[in-house]
């Protein structure tokens, strides 16, 4: 299995509330260096662009534990 390097840990926290809060900080600071679709580049996906807006609408298909581990990780995954 390939394991991925980030300068970044995973987010912290074990509920729901605390991991979205700090994701939803850190998705304002992206979002406001730019006038477009904010998006970032996945080392996962070869440094390919993952447009947020896209990810934000695909977590709301998801369960709440699924959500709540996805989004500690989503910014680990952020170069």
């Amino acid at each position: 299995m390939n394991f991925y390097q980030s300068k970044l840990n995973a987010i912290g926290g074990s509920d729901y509330g605390e991991v979205h809060r700090v994701a939803l900080d850190a998705y304002k600071k992206i979002a406001k260096r730019t006038k477009r679709r904010p998006y970032i580049r996945a080392v996962y996906f070869k440094k390919a662009k993952v447009f947020l807006g896209a990810f934000w609408d695909h977590l709301w298909q998801k369960s709440w534990e699924d959500r709540t581990r996805r989004l500690k990780f989503i910014f680990a995954l952020w170069i």
